[in-house]
């Protein structure tokens, strides 16, 4: 099947897209890909809490490191109050390389929402 080219990449024809509605679908698809993963694992998410999802979120990524597979999580800096210190830094040390976008800066103020 042909298709028109996008402005940076080419369709390729085993991609599949598959729309999840809410947790109970996409988690455990998610989890599974994650579990699947042999080389690369690009995660990005605007809401990140700690908690008994984080926790699994976070075990199955550091099971991909271990596994030898890069990790790369980027996280809303907003988004990610929720994610204490202690979780940050179990997946840095984990090997995850943990980024976040939209950093909240003290000196914007309210201007960090905008």
């Amino acid at each position: 099947m042909r298709h028109e080219r996008s402005f940076r990449f080419d369709w390729r024809d085993d991609n599949h897209v598959e729309l999840l509605i809410d947790g109970v679908r996409f988690y455990p698809a998610m989890l599974e890909a994650i579990g699947a993963a042999r080389r690369h694992v690009l995660f990005e998410m605007y809401l990140a809490e700690s908690g008994v999802v984080a926790d699994r979120f976070i075990a199955a990524l550091a099971g991909a490191t271990a596994r030898g597979v890069v990790v790369k999580l980027l996280l809303d800096g907003f988004g990610a109050l929720g994610l204490t210190d202690a979780d940050r830094a179990r997946l840095t040390d984990a090997g995850i390389d943990l980024r976040f976008y939209n950093p909240l800066r003290p000196v914007k103020g309210v201007r960090n929402l905008a």
